[in-house]
């Protein structure tokens, strides 16, 4: 005798499974300036001597950058700093940030300069330095402080820093909101430190808090010349490209 046959499974009175939830648009990133000056009094401290005064020229076409920064000594300081500092740093830009490829670096009759080679990971330091072996994110000693701007990193974590004689592992961390007092008027920041141990350039940053995020006030520190501090007093000429 056969098996009666398996009774047929019953039918669900629930309808069709809804699709999951389509997921929420990614938020571009906000646009990077195509344009700007930060024009800086530099000081002995906030409240300190007047040394002169320095500024920060950015350029951008959205896929490539130029940085330009000098400094200028004023009144009696031309004697001490003159010819103090002039740095230019120029590449690409990419999804990570900032892509240094030449940077030069005047201090009086102190020259450096690198030139980064990507595709083989080096950094050619000219023929009297040689080269030396990239890291991924490799910054320049001027790229650096406009990578941290305006690619706003997380909390803390690492970057390296090539500075036109050797490459360095810095550390990164946030260390709050301050709001300053500023030759360019009262403004909302936040505070970061950007240092490595032993390093002979290292630096804090205060950001402005509001979009671009542009060093209003840095603080140079270890520098051969001493310690100084720049306060931003103007920022002009600054565009952002069309969304």
């Amino acid at each position: 005798m056969a098996p009666p046959p398996p009774e047929p499974a019953p039918e669900s009175s629930a309808g069709p499974t809804a699709p999951p939830p389509a997921p929420e648009p990614v938020p571009a990133p906000p646009p990077v300036p195509t344009g700007f000056t930060i024009r800086y009094a530099v000081r002995t401290s906030e409240d300190g001597y007047t040394l002169g005064r320095f500024e920060h020229v950015w350029q951008s076409d959205g896929e490539r950058y130029a940085l330009h920064a000098v400094a200028r000594a004023t009144g009696l300081m031309r004697l001490i700093y003159a010819g103090l500092l002039s740095q230019t740093s120029y590449g690409s830009l990419t999804a990570q940030g900032l892509r240094p490829e030449h940077y030069w670096l005047n201090r009086g009759q102190r020259q450096l300069r690198a030139h980064f080679d990507w595709e083989r990971m080096q950094a050619d330091l000219g023929a009297d330095r040689g080269t030396l072996e990239l890291r991924p994110g490799t910054q320049d000693l001027l790229s650096v402080l406009y990578q941290v701007s305006l690619f706003p990193p997380p909390g803390e974590g690492q970057i390296w820093v090539l500075d036109g004689k050797r490459l360095r592992a810095y550390e990164y961390r946030e260390l709050g909101r301050e709001v300053l007092d500023l030759p360019l008027g009262r403004m909302a920041t936040r505070h970061l430190r950007v240092a490595a141990a032993g390093a002979e350039e290292s630096f804090e940053l205060w950001l402005r808090e509001t979009w671009p995020q542009l060093p209003v006030k840095i603080r140079l520190l270890g520098h051969r010349q001493g310690d100084a501090v720049l306060l931003a007093e103007a920022i002009v000429g600054l565009s952002l490209a069309a969304e």
